[in-house]
């Protein structure tokens, strides 16, 4: 496949994603539950990041517990922001 060819598949694949969502991976062709990757950015620590993961289900009930978090410095954190 040509780099044009993949880059198109790349935008295609991003163009649902909202501005928090970094990855949403699918458990197979004959299941419904997807995993979804979100970051979040605390607005006063901006030197954290945060990543979630957990298990979306359109045709039955996922159970809640089943999510992670992990979170990373990125960036600066000054005594200011604590």
């Amino acid at each position: 496949m040509s780099k044009c060819g993949v880059s198109l598949m790349v935008v295609l694949m991003l163009v649902g994603c909202d501005k928090n969502e970094v990855g949403d991976i699918s458990l197979g062709a004959f299941t419904t539950k997807d995993i979804k990757l979100n970051t979040l950015v605390d607005p006063i620590v901006t030197g954290v990041t945060c990543h979630v993961a957990s298990i979306e289900a359109d045709l039955s009930l996922s159970d809640p517990s089943d999510s992670s978090i992990a979170c990373r410095q990125t960036g600066e954190i000054t005594l200011a922001m604590i």
